[in-house]
Parts: C-alpha cells; structure tokens; sequence
C-alpha cells in the first residue's frame, strides 16, 4: 500500500514542483495480486491528502478510467474522501477508520519503529491489545538480534503464525493481523466468507465461516485473516460460536487447512476467552483424517481444536442453531 501511495504522491510533488496546475492518472496501473477496491482507497486517501497539502497548487486532478467497471468502482468510493454533501461526510466518518494513515495517506507501520523500552509506559496506561500473550514480560530482542535485522522485519511483515520462529514473533504477527483488521474494509455480500450470523439458543454470538469460499491464494492474500479477525473483533470479547462449513471444499487443498490452522493459532493468541464452541459441519473423511495426522495443527491451535464439534448434516445443528438463520449458501 505504501509503496503506491509513493507513487501517487510522487505524481502530485511533481506537479507542484513543475508550475502545471492539472494532472490526469489513470485509475489503475498495477493489476499483479493488488486487489482493485484497495488500490482505490490508496488512491483516493492519497490524493484527498496531497491536494490538502498543495492546494495552492493545483487546479484540477483528472482520474482517467479505462472501462466501465473502473469508472464505477472509483465512482462508488469517491464521496468517502470527497464528501459532496453532509450525509455523505457523515457516512464516511462511521466507515473510515479513525486513524489508518498518516498526514500524507501512507499506512503507519508500528512493526517498523524502534522500541525503545516497555517500561518508558505509564503503568496506567490502557494498552488496546494487552490481552494479547506475548509470553515474556521483557522485550529484549534488540539486545540479542541474530538476524538481519531487515530479514526479521520482513518475517514478522509478511510471516504467519504458524510457521514463526519464536513466541515474540508470532506476537508480532497476529499483532499485524489485528491492525491490518481495523483499517481493511469488509467484502460485500456474495464474496464474504465470514460473518456473524445472530446467536444461538444460550444467547451467544454465532460466527459462519464458508470454507468454499475462502480466498483461493490462502494466507498468501492479505486480507484472508485480517478480515477473519476483523469479524471476532466486532464482538467486543463477548462469547461467540464458530461454524466451520466444510461443504464442497477440497480437503487435499492444504492451502485451506494452512488458513484453518493459522485462524486457529489467532484464536487461541487474542480470542480464546470468548470462543465457547467450536462447530464443523460436513467434515468428510479426508478433513477428518487431516487433522486427527496431526497435520494441520500446531501446539498452540490444538488446545483449540480439542473441544470441537463435528456434525454430519444440518438437521444436527437444530439443538443449538436455527439453520434458517445461518444463511448459508
């Protein structure tokens, strides 16, 4: 995100260094494994920003579309950063999240400043992800850093729970999951994968999550876990149940058993207070066997999975679910 929010305030500086008043960019210019709907927050976080810094100095922005489908998507999305009336503005303040970027729309990192000590914090101070186990009360990796300290970085940017080298890292990681949560915006409807469903018979929060239709690239899409997070985190830590549907998913797919596991090891990091059941429904012999192997579950995610629930069919779910309200595709 950073990387084309550059480019597009490199675009703007130029313009204002050049002594030109207008500037026309096309809609999109990267289509490599970026979603398009994210490109166009960046885009348009970016530009709203940069014409508030250099207003002076420009006259007009032209974004240039290359089709229908890219003049309606950035049509959509314009009046979240150009509001034109104050109902407009209003439903951008409730959708935006409050503070996802800096004062030139790039992304803020906190994996990429220095720590300096934990204990330069007030002791009062509420920290929003205290709940979070790191399992140690020092942080004292600076100090003993083997690594590359860019190779590190990046491991702790791009790596996943699942395959972390260390407690701190896996820390790290479901760390970025949990900011990557605030700021992503959600799917619509026919592509979501995960949403709440109302609650069951005991008054707790039922959560679906469709495993056909989990991202096809598994955890190498951004968004997978983020947006699985996003929907826990709108719960508040109250107690939920997760559906797991397993119906016409390919369980040699190992892609989903990855995601699966990597949930789970989130789960057991941030949310293992509030889960109160674990549900699987249609689990099939090879979704079963997976997981008795011992091949789609660490240590951490296990303690998860060990109270779960499997059901052969809908009619099962009667005695704590409605089905009807479930949704379900």
């Amino acid at each position: 995100q950073n990387t084309l929010n550059a480019c597009y305030r490199e675009c703007m500086q130029l313009l204002a260094e050049s002594g030109l008043k207008t500037v026309a960019i096309p809609c999109f210019w990267y289509s490599k494994g970026f979603p398009l709907d994210e490109q166009v927050h960046v885009a348009l976080r970016t530009l709203r920003r940069c014409i508030e810094k250099l207003y002076a100095s420009i006259d007009a922005v032209v974004l240039v579309a290359g089709n229908a489908a890219e003049f309606e998507l950035f049509e959509s999305l314009l009046p979240l950063y150009f509001p034109r009336t104050d109902h407009e503005a209003m439903h951008a303040t409730s959708v935006l999240p409050e503070s996802c970027w800096n004062e030139w729309g790039e992304v803020s990192m906190e994996e990429r400043r220095i720590r300096v000590s934990q204990h330069l914090i007030s002791e009062q101070e509420d920290c929003e992800d205290s709940d979070l186990w790191f399992g140690g009360d020092d942080d004292k990796s600076f100090l003993h850093a083997r690594d590359d300290a860019d190779f590190a970085a990046m491991k702790r940017l791009e790596g996943t729970m699942i395959n972390a080298s260390s407690i701190e890292e896996a820390g790290h990681i479901c760390l970025r999951y949990l900011r990557r949560a605030r700021e992503i915006q959600s799917l619509s409807e026919p592509s979501r994968f995960v949403y709440q469903s109302g609650q069951d018979c005991f008054g707790r929060h039922v959560v679906v999550l469709l495993g056909a239709r989990l991202p096809p690239l598994g955890l190498q899409d951004e968004r997978t876990i983020p947006l699985f997070v996003k929907e826990l985190e709108a719960l508040q830590r109250e107690k939920f149940l997760l559906l797991y549907v397993n119906s016409e998913v390919d369980n040699t797919d190992t892609s989903i058993l990855e995601v699966l596991q990597e949930m789970l090891a989130v789960i057991q990091a941030k949310f293992r207070n509030s889960l109160a059941q674990l549900l699987v429904l249609h689990p099939g012999f090879m979704f079963r066997a997976a997981f008795a192997l011992g091949r789609a579950i660490t240590e951490e995610a296990a303690s998860v999975w060990h109270d779960s629930v499997y059901l052969e069919s809908i009619a099962d779910l009667a005695s704590v679910l409605n089905a009807s309200r479930l949704y379900l595709p």
